[in-house]
């Protein structure tokens, strides 16, 4: 596995990331397994293989590149260029698997705590609050998706549907 670039901006981002809540991102992936899957390392390993280009991805886009390449998703997550390939139809595919896994991350940080309880002030600063932890979470994955939706049908539907 290949490290993670570190940086000022990596720990700015993470210290951001603690204040609201999000918790670092992660630099390795735990992959649940049943026991019925923990005995086939081929699929232990090809589902952890996924899931470190599913993140290698992410981070890349955190980082602010929409578009990365193929061998920059494969060397980051530290599997093979043709493994991509393996793993996902296409770019496309592995795009859209991304940004389905960064919209089920980011669900809970949409909850609103006591909701409808308080005085109005209070309400709004806390759906401000629940809005800021969403849209820091998800805004470079929101950009790529906006990017990649003319073409990627499945993703302009979801935008559509959003705005």
């Amino acid at each position: 596995m290949t490290e993670t670039p570190g940086g000022p901006e990596i720990a700015e981002r993470d210290a951001i990331r603690a204040a609201l809540g999000i918790g670092p991102e992660a630099a390795t992936v735990d992959v649940d397994m049943s026991a019925e899957e923990e005995g086939d390392g081929r699929t232990l390993r090809r589902t952890r293989n996924r899931q470190r280009v599913i993140v290698a991805l992410l981070d890349i886009v955190r980082e602010g590149e929409l578009d990365p390449s193929v061998a920059d998703i494969a060397d980051r997550a530290g599997v093979s260029h043709r493994s991509v390939f393996r793993y996902f139809d296409d770019i496309n595919d592995l795009v859209r698997t991304a940004i389905d896994h960064e919209v089920e991350l980011a669900i809970p940080l949409a909850v609103i705590p006591d909701l409808g309880v308080g005085s109005l002030d209070r309400r709004i600063d806390s759906w401000v609050d629940s809005q800021l932890r969403v849209h820091t979470a998800t805004y470079q994955v929101g950009r790529v998706a906006r990017h990649r939706a003319p073409g990627i049908p499945s993703i302009d539907e979801g935008l559509k549907a959003i705005y």
